[in-house]
């Protein structure tokens, strides 16, 4: 699709998005979580507190969202002690992360539309709003909606150097930049860090990359770690439960296709001398490695967790490892396509292919639609 009627899409979505959000914003009461963070830390600290400190008394001392809600609170001259009707304030403290989350489905077509087609755009959007936890999470004060964002700006910059091995330099200057990002997003982001950075260090070789790409980051990882012991935390879930609230189970059945269909194909060239590195099933491999390897190391921390957890201090949650709900959706998305591509010369199996998406998206819809009701019904409960 021409680049000029893409951004035609992309503005009016964006604004769509943006819309929906400041009306989840309207209906959400301020939770207890966003009051904290506002009126005793954010309020009250000096920009220098925010960024060598870290903000006290809170789970996340990570500054970049404490940063943006001071610079717009600064800007517009916000103060908790001024007389601000509720509609206000449940719209303005969030304006950043609904501007995030809305980006962050723009962002999807953007590029789904660019990599496939203007249909592919379309089912990245459906897959990512049957995501119940992308509901929740719109509309809050908190750096949820940053980490959504930022992740995926990692994962289309990671494809991209996968796709083209000689990818420019600017692609590998922004996938620093994003890690930095990350780092002083969530400590937790240095899961993700760590696996895209280790896949390209063992997949380019270039050592001098990874200063910036792996060393920097984890070292402001290292340096906004909160304090006291990681046992201190209280587990009310399983690590399964807190998994499929991120990627439900269906999403991850259908990433199991991949390692099969990988599998067919070096069976089917197993007669020739060499497997073809350009072929698309073989270039992706890196990619499906970095989502595989993340949900699997964060299954086993949190288990470690969970095993050792003394049950006091802070309750581990789903939104904790949000960060797998856009490298879900993308996943899902980008395979669909590799697999629509791979198929190009078989409309059978491509018409079995449509009607399995479809057959998923009804499932995930009826439990959406479910999900969005007690999600507004619990506002006025």
């Amino acid at each position: 699709m021409p680049f000029k009627i893409n951004a035609a899409f992309c503005i009016p979505l964006f604004l769509i998005f943006l819309a929906i959000g400041i009306f989840i914003s309207i209906h959400k009461p301020i939770w207890n979580d966003e009051n904290y963070s506002q009126a005793n830390t954010i309020s009250h600290c000096t920009y220098p507190q925010i960024i060598f400190s870290g903000i006290q008394g809170e789970g996340n001392k990570s500054p970049l969202f404490y940063l943006q809600q001071k610079i717009l609170c600064d800007v517009f001259r916000y103060n908790d002690q001024d007389e601000h009707s509720l509609i206000f304030k449940r719209i303005f403290l969030r304006i950043p992360t609904v501007g995030e989350i809305s980006l962050f489905l723009t962002l999807l077509f953007y590029f789904f539309t660019r990599r496939f087609n203007l249909w592919f755009g379309i089912l990245s959007i459906f897959v990512a709003l049957s995501s119940l936890m992308l509901w929740w999470y719109w509309a809050e004060a908190r750096p949820y909606g940053l980490w959504v964002v930022l992740t995926a700006c990692q994962m289309f910059l990671f494809i991209d150097i996968v796709e083209n091995p000689p990818a420019s330099r600017k692609y590998w200057i922004l996938l620093g930049l994003v890690h930095i990002l990350l780092a002083l997003t969530c400590v937790l982001s240095a899961i993700q860090i760590t696996i895209v950075s280790t896949i390209l260090l063992f997949k380019n070789r270039h050592w001098k990359k990874f200063i910036f790409l792996l060393l920097i980051p984890l070292a402001l990882c290292l340096y906004y770690k909160p304090t006291g012991s990681a046992n201190d935390v209280i587990f009310t879930m399983t690590v399964d439960q807190l998994l499929r609230d991120n990627i439900a189970r269906d999403r991850l059945y259908v990433l199991l296709f991949y390692p099969f269909l990988l599998l067919l194909y070096f069976i089917r060239t197993k007669f020739y001398s060499k497997i073809y590195s350009d072929h698309l099933i073989v270039k992706t491999f890196y990619f499906f490695l970095a989502v595989f390897s993340m949900i699997l190391l964060t299954v086993v921390f949190l288990s470690y967790l969970r095993e050792h957890s003394l049950n006091q201090g802070q309750y581990v949650v789903s939104r904790h490892i949000i960060f797998l709900l856009p490298v879900g959706i993308i996943a899902v998305t980008y395979l669909t396509g590799i697999v629509w591509e791979n198929l190009k010369n078989t409309n059978w199996l491509r018409i079995l292919l449509i009607l399995i998406i479809l057959i998923l998206l009804f499932y995930r819809l009826q439990r959406i639609v479910a999900g969005i009701k007690q999600f507004f019904l619990g506002f006025h409960s």
